[in-house]
């Protein structure tokens, strides 16, 4: 939804009547917000949706071909 441009006049009234409902049970509200999110969360876990697994990928070799090991006692014998 983009918010940048008109709207039509339905989704004020659906705004102003959802903000009424939240304002009127807010206990209630509160709840079935929990009970959604953690539901939805469940679900989307279960099923392997959202966030892709990370993928490990390899460091780029060195420029100069050297031993990434051999860099870091060069660099710690300096200290």
């Amino acid at each position: 939804m983009d918010l940048r441009q008109r709207q039509p006049f339905l989704f004020l009234v659906i705004g102003v009547l959802l903000f009424a409902i939240v304002a009127y049970r807010p206990e209630v509200m509160l709840f079935v917000l929990f009970l959604g999110y953690a539901v939805l969360g469940a679900i989307f876990g279960i099923l392997g949706w959202g966030r892709q697994p990370k993928i490990f990928r390899p460091p780029p070799p060195l420029e100069n071909g050297d031993d990434l090991h051999e860099s870091i006692d060069e660099d710690s014998e300096t200290l």
